[in-house]
């Protein structure tokens, strides 16, 4: 389909807001305000249900009906949307049953669906979305389990699609809390709900027993197991969609002003109140999406949906569009030659048809689309590339407009059946062309389904590359133009890892720079190869300091003697000064070693004797139904202006597939360059401070250290790294610096505290606040002190925090850096004389060493005296009972819900007693006990109870049970054995 010019260049400017990657990417809404282009994946490991399927579509078609009545309030009628078309990616399995047709696609059937249905080996029976990037932006996608889709009845399923939808598409979060809570709150010295609208009626009650909850006249929170019901007689009962999906008269989401029973409820510690601006409503945050603002205004869209079954065939076609232009002259092209060395001799897959193009003045297609499925073959390509010389100006537009010929594309009527993938290597702007533009191939790509990556190599590439790779879902690379090849090597790497779609694509382990010294000992690089990837063999790819030189190489595990007998295949380029080995057969996990000694020629004699050398070492797994573990990441946004207002983060995590969540815990690490060198390199972080929205979710995060990055504008390579449990490298893309404010950029003020959260103890009248450390600036370095303001009127604290009640003990607390847990207990009567009778709210500010704020906090609410509401709610007052075993239901983050009933210390020490304890594990075992458990795995315990009928409640209070026992098994062994008992002792209270 053409787009009409407004739409493409709405695409185009929502792909660069935010990593093209993301879930939402290829879903587009058209003019006539449907959603066309959604995907739904069946994994491999679902048998085959054509009846189910069938539920599955009415559901969909269900939630296109409801999306257009719920979307229409939120811009007061003016539009209203609908679903277009969905797309079914079947397995080969499924494919006899229905035979669906097939069609090709550019990656990989995990990458492809935006709705992934599986079955959840964790037993996990509720959907999840993760949502990294926080409210009002896009998640990564959705896990849709099948008992969901087998067990739940088609309209109650069509609310769950659309709930999830909402996260997906557009940031919602939800406005339940998970297995931990909490599940009740103070204020007014009453205890309510956490619910979306006063409007509903309900009652607590004990989730496995439906007894009457009691409260710890100590603690003054309720039993673990307490939990909110609603009455089920609300035939008409009108409360969020975010809320819950169990109600059927439940058909909007809540907005800040309008029908009472919609009314947004901003004191609820949920989710939603966590993560979105303070007293934002659902609709609030999708008036303020893209689709809304900007989208059509339609208010009556047809719903009926096209659906298409289909068995996705990867494309995998290849054309790598190569700069040979004189600026390429000397390191650079030798630097792009030493890195497709790599790339065609074992990086692609053998059943990969790659074709080659390099340009400059004029376009030359030096091969075209050929199977890499011999040696022969490769070396033909190789052969091609390694004769390349530099000369000429840069004409990419026209080189592009080749590759999509190539491809089978008409430039002159576009069309999404068009596949395949473009590698494009380029370190300068355009500044000549015969036919068509960069900026024309950007807009007719755009209307294909060619996914393009681009590596900029050096800082004065096009800066249109990043447009190019962000509008066909690619990945825009950079690549420093005279420093070591291993940046390029893992991009280009990335590139291939994308076209396999097999369990035994090669994995990249290490990237490093390795020292040697003339004449002596070979130079050794130790690492690890995980059970997930001891298979097929094993490469060492090593780039030599001198050139020419010869290399030689030797792979052996640790322990072996230096001239163990291998069998080896081994591949050189002594004009290159390249070194290529690969062992066959299979290989055993364990550590390795790799030993290199480089040569020089004659020529060389006199040079340096301390030597640095690129290394990259890659595993293949065997082929098996189990795929190995990748290192995956992303960033939030691609380019930007700095001040002291931005706030862009990099994003990571180990995944095994794309149906089991993320494997946890990990020890993640990120890297950022420019055309100079390394910037910073940093640890990410999944505690849910900072950058990191969900803790313990498996997604680890960081905040760029934009503070170093306060140079003129330029492009930077943000570079991943795994050290536990498993050796990875990866690349994240490219991060563009479009302009500075350095004045003001000096005043980028600490993160906010998110999860801020206090307990009681009635009996002593002390209080006790705990809440995750942040930086100086955002999450780097440590805040110089801490502001905790209390007042009884929480307007007052949230628009005035100056003119509340100081807690003068928080001057006490020492500066540590950012991630840590911090703890502040004082006496009540010392601290806030005038409090201990009322309801009275507290929060908190970070202060950094140049006097700059952090926002404030969430609000944390209190009191030390019982509510005066319990016989109205059905809560008695219980006996003294231990603080660990009930603060967590009623205290404990909402978002901290997503940790498992172990893993309780927060402490940094526990943390790395943790990583380290499991870092040199590398089973399968080991690994596949540590995939994450999701947000909504443990969320949907507290919505489920939401149900209206008995026979709901039983369900819910059974899939609780389940969730949190799953949850635990998932984490390891060593994990649980570091962690103290109660999770809500060290994890922060939600509001």
């Amino acid at each position: 389909m053409k787009l009409m010019n407004c739409e493409l260049i709405w695409i185009i400017l929502s792909a660069l807001l935010c990593c093209g990657q993301l879930g939402s990417s290829g879903i587009e809404l058209g003019s006539d305000g449907r959603f066309s282009g959604i995907r739904v994946s069946i994994d491999s490991g679902v048998p085959v249900n054509r009846t189910a399927l069938g539920k599955l579509k009415t559901a969909f078609q269900l939630a296109s009906e409801l999306l257009a009545v719920s979307t229409k309030p939120v811009m007061n009628g003016r539009k209203s949307y609908a679903f277009g078309s969905v797309k079914f990616l079947l397995p080969d399995s499924w494919s006899s049953a229905g035979l669906p047709s097939r069609f090709g696609t550019s990656g990989r059937q995990d990458e492809l669906a935006h709705f992934r249905v599986h079955n959840a080996q964790d037993g996990s029976q509720e959907p999840w979305t993760p949502q990294p990037l926080g409210c009002g932006k896009p998640g990564l996608f959705t896990l849709l389990p099948w008992p969901a889709v087998t067990t739940l009845d088609e309209e109650t399923l069509s609310r769950v699609i659309l709930r999830e939808f909402s996260r997906l598409r557009w940031g919602a979060f939800a406005e339940f809390n998970g297995h931990a809570g909490p599940h009740g709150y103070v204020s007014g010295n009453r205890l309510h709900p956490v619910r979306c609208s006063a409007a509903l009626s309900g009652i607590f009650a004990h989730n496995e027993t439906y007894d009457r909850c009691k409260i710890d006249r100590e603690t003054l929170t309720l039993e673990p197991n307490c939990r909110f019901f609603l009455n089920p007689d609300q035939p008409t009962a009108e409360a969020s969609l975010m809320y819950t999906v169990y109600i059927g008269a439940v058909r909007h989401f809540c907005a800040s002003v309008g029908q009472s029973g919609l009314a947004h409820n901003p004191d609820a510690p949920n989710p939603h109140y966590r993560h979105c601006p303070a007293g934002a409503s659902v609709r609030d945050v999708l008036a303020g999406h893209e689709d809304f603002r900007f989208g059509p205004e339609i208010t009556d869209p047809d719903t009926k949906i096209n659906f298409t079954e289909v068995t996705p065939i990867i494309d995998r076609r290849l054309v790598v569009v190569m700069d040979v232009s004189r600026s390429m002259r000397g390191q650079p092209l030798d630097k792009m030659k030493q890195s497709m060395q790599n790339l065609l001799s074992q990086q692609l897959a053998d059943d990969v048809q790659c074709a080659l193009i390099s340009y400059s003045t004029s376009v030359h297609i030096l091969a075209p689309l050929r199977q890499l499925n011999s040696s022969e073959a490769r070396q033909a390509h190789w052969g091609l590339v390694r004769s390349l010389t530099a000369s000429g100006v840069t004409a990419t537009g026209d080189a592009m407009a080749a590759a999509l010929e190539l491809l089978g594309c008409n430039l002159t009527q576009p069309s999404r059946s068009n596949t395949g993938q473009v590698l494009l290597i380029t370190d300068g702007e355009e500044n000549h062309q015969l036919r068509y533009s960069l900026s024309d191939i950007v807009r007719i790509a755009a209307q294909t389904s060619v996914t393009v990556d681009t590596v900029a190599f050096g800082r004065l590439a096009d800066t249109r590359l990043a447009r190019l790779s962000a509008t066909t879902g690619g990945t825009a690379h950079f690549s420093r133009f005279l420093g070591p090849v291993n940046d390029m090597v893992e991009s280009l790497g990335q590139v291939a890892g994308r076209m396999a779609d097999s369990p035994d694509a090669w994995v990249n382990l290490i990237s490093s720079q390795l020292r040697s010294s003339r004449n002596a000992t070979p130079a050794a690089l130790s690492f690890t190869v995980d059970s997930s990837v001891s298979g097929a063999g094993l490469q060492a790819f090593v780039i030599g300091a001198v050139r020419p030189a010869r290399v030689l190489l030797h792979l052996a595990p640790v322990g072996d003697a230096l001239d163990a007998a291998v069998e080896e295949d081994l591949q050189g380029d002594v004009q290159l000064g390249s070194g290529l080995l690969r062992l066959k057969g299979r290989i055993r996990p364990g550590r390795w070693k790799l030993y290199v000694s480089v040569l020089p020629t004659a020529s060389q004699s006199e040079a340096a004797t301390s030597l640095y050398h690129s290394v990259l070492i890659s595993g293949q797994p065997a082929a098996s139904d189990w795929p190995p573990v990748r290192l995956t990441g992303f960033l939030s946004q691609l380019e930007a202006r700095l001040d002291s207002s931005s706030r862009h983060s990099v994003h990571a995590y180990l995944h095994r597939g794309s149906a089991d969540g993320f494997v946890r815990p990990a020890e993640l690490w990120a890297s950022v360059e420019s055309d100079d060198g390394t910037v910073a390199n940093f640890q990410l972080f999944d505690h849910g401070a900072g950058a990191d929205v969900s803790p313990n979710d498996g997604i680890y995060s960081a905040y760029l250290p934009l503070h170093r990055m306060s140079g003129p504008p330029q492009d930077y390579s943000v570079r991943l790294r795994s050290l536990s449990p498993v050796d990875r490298v990866a690349s994240a893309g490219k991060f563009t610096v479009t302009a500075v404010d350095s004045v003001d950029l000096a005043r980028l003020p600490p993160t906010r505290v998110t999860d801020f959260g206090c307990t009681v103890n009635a009996t002593s009248g002390r209080l006790r606040m705990r809440w995750t450390s942040v930086g100086d600036q955002l999450d780097s370095g440590a805040a110089s002190r801490y502001l905790i303001r209390a007042s009884a009127n929480r307007s007052l604290l949230e628009l005035d925090f100056a003119s509340a009640d100081d807690v003068g003990a928080a001057a006490q607390l020492p500066s540590v850096p950012s991630g840590q847990p911090m703890t502040l207990e004082v006496a009540a009567a010392d601290e806030l004389p005038s409090y201990p009778s009322v309801t009275f709210y507290l929060a908190v500010r970070a202060n950094n060493s140049a006097g700059v704020l952090s926002q404030l906090s969430n609000v944390a609410a209190v009191q030390l005296t019982m509510p005066d509401n319990l016989a109205e709610i059905g809560v008695d007052v219980g006996g003294e009972s231990s603080t660990s075993s009930t603060e967590s239901s009623t205290t404990s983050s909402s978002e901290s819900s997503t940790a498992s009933s172990t893993e309780s210390s927060t402490t940094s020490s526990t943390e790395s007693s943790t990583t380290s304890s499991t870092e040199s594990s590398t089973t399968s075992s080991s690994e596949s006990s540590t995939a994450s458990t999701t947000e909504s795995s443990t969320t949907s315990s507290s919505e489920s109870s939401t149900a209206s009928t008995p026979k709901s409640h039983t369900t819910s209070s059974s899939e609780s049970s389940t969730t949190s026992s799953s949850e635990s098994s998932t984490t390891s062994s060593s994990e649980s054995s570091t962690t103290s008992s109660s999770e809500s002792s060290t994890t922060s209270s939600s509001e």
